[in-house]
C-alpha cells in the first residue's frame, strides 16, 4: 500500500505524537547480593543515604547532605570561665579535699 505524500506526513506526525504519549522511561533494576548489598552506579564513595521502607513495599533512598559544622569552642570563647574570682572559689573548694586515706 502506497501512501500519498500528504497522508504520509500526517501519518508520521500522528506516530510521533503517539510515541511521546506512550514513551516509557527506561527502568534500571538492582539485585542484592548474598550479604544484602546493592551497588548504585551513580553514587560517590562514602555517600550516606537514609533508608525508608514504604507501606507498599517500595524502598526510598534519600541522600544525606552533610552540613558544615561550626567550631564548638573557638579560641578565646572559654576565657570567661577562667577568672581570678573563679580561681579563688575553686581553690577554697580544693582546700577541703584531701588525698590521704582515713584510718
Amino acid at each position: 500500500m502506497r501512501l500519498e505524500p500528504k497522508a504520509a506526513i500526517l501519518s508520521q506526525n500522528h506516530l510521533e505524537k503517539g510515541r511521546e504519549r506512550w514513551e516509557i522511561p527506561p527502568m534500571q533494576t538492582l539485585k542484592a547480593d548474598n550479604r544484602q548489598r546493592v551497588r548504585l552506579p551513580d553514587t560517590k564513595p562514602g555517600q550516606v543515604y537514609v533508608y525508608e521502607s514504604n507501606p507498599d513495599g517500595s524502598i526510598t533512598l534519600v541522600p544525606v547532605i552533610e552540613v558544615q559544622r561550626k567550631e564548638r569552642f573557638p579560641p578565646g570563647s572559654l576565657l570567661k570561665y577562667f577568672t581570678p574570682e573563679k580561681d579563688a572559689e575553686e581553690l577554697a573548694l580544693l582546700r577541703g579535699c584531701t588525698q590521704e586515706v582515713e584510718e
